[in-house]
């Protein structure tokens, strides 16, 4: 099963454009609000949230530390192999780390531009 995860890790990094021989790539979903994680500068996050995909419902990036971290893309996408327009959808988002610090990575879930339910939050300590 290990091994099966580290596939996907290279295979996500490969996708996105982010595979370095020196940098790490923590996945993380929603299981891991609330939790803390310690990375190196460099070191990419991709995070996956279940979405909605109507207009004025789903998640918002909500703040980070700009200092800390970059948010390199953010995207909604059909959950394979449902392709059908009423499908569930994931929103990926995707961060690097960019400086040594500690930063909270938190995103909102809004229904019909207000805010549902307590926010994704998750505290990333980045260090040199």
């Amino acid at each position: 099963m290990r091994i099966g995860l580290t596939m996907v890790a290279v295979a996500v990094a490969i996708l996105y454009g982010t595979a370095t021989a020196f940098s790490a790539m923590l996945i993380l979903t929603k299981a891991d609000d609330g939790r803390a994680f310690g990375l190196h500068v460099g070191d990419t996050v991709l995070l996956t949230l279940p979405d909605d995909i109507r207009p004025g419902d789903g998640w918002v990036l909500d703040h980070y530390d700009s200092k800390v971290l970059e948010k390199q893309t953010s995207e909604t996408r059909n959950i394979p192999p449902l392709n059908r327009v009423d499908a569930p959808v994931d929103l990926t988002l995707h961060v690097k780390t960019k400086a040594p610090g500690t930063s909270e990575l938190v995103l909102k879930y809004l229904k019909r531009g207000k805010e549902v339910g307590s926010p994704f939050r998750v505290r990333i300590n980045v260090q040199p």
